[in-house]
């Protein structure tokens, strides 16, 4: 399974791990992902045929797009939106931003962070703090 294959062997070599063909992919400075990281990250997912079963679903789930089903419920919210995208990001389509925003009648803009992976709210922090603090007193 994935998980065996490609989760596993992270956790027993953190090098791999931080590598761009490991969890690292997901960082822009792949240093940035801590033992501990791993551990909480990875660990949890491979301790019981369950729990990877629960991972392989919840991966597929991921697959088409999860908010499609929803999407009459989100163009009808009341909630300002705004998003916050890395512009290195493998993982989520690049015009994810603008399909955010024809879907949110409240869609308040989106700021790019240049070169961030998909974890990169974990490496800088204050950046979602700032888009918070701005989305809230608009």
């Amino acid at each position: 399974t994935f998980v065996d294959e490609v989760l596993a062997p992270q956790l027993q070599d953190k090098a791999r791990a931080r590598s761009k063909d490991g969890l690292g992919s997901a960082y822009t400075n792949p240093a940035n992902l801590t033992d501990e990281s791993l551990e909480v990250y990875l660990r949890p997912l491979t301790t019981s045929p369950l729990r990877k079963a629960q991972f392989h679903r919840y991966c597929i789930g991921m697959e088409p797009n999860p908010l499609v089903p929803i999407e009459p419920q989100l163009r009808a919210s009341q909630v300002p939106v705004r998003a916050v995208w890395g512009t290195g990001d493998t993982f989520f389509v690049k015009s994810s931003p603008e399909e955010l925003a024809r879907i949110f009648p409240k869609f308040r803009g989106v700021r790019r962070v240049e070169g961030a992976q998909i974890f990169w709210p974990e490496e800088r922090p204050e950046i979602v703090a700032e888009e918070a603090r701005r989305l809230w007193t608009a």
